[in-house]
């Protein structure tokens, strides 16, 4: 924002301890308000992405149907596997 390293300093120890307002979003200023909205979106863009590569996945890799686990031959649960 153009202020000296002592100036915003101060003014984000200001923000940091101010309790006025009550939780109002006027008490917040707007450069903040905004970076938090553009670190949201940037947030919610990557998990989209991110949920898109699990469809693929799970298009591609499963079975239809429920997945079921195979019994092992010597009945020993930590040899089961999916089938």
């Amino acid at each position: 924002m153009g202020l000296s390293h002592a100036r915003a300093h101060s003014e984000a120890e200001r923000i940091a301890q101010s309790r006025a307002g009550g939780g109002s979003i006027e008490s917040i200023p707007h450069f903040v308000r905004l970076d938090f909205a553009y670190a949201t979106r940037s947030v919610f863009y990557v998990m989209a992405v991110i949920m898109a590569v699990a469809m693929i996945v799970a298009l591609a890799g499963l079975q239809r149907g429920v997945q079921r686990v195979a019994e092992p031959a010597g009945g020993d649960p930590e040899d089961a596997v999916l089938a």
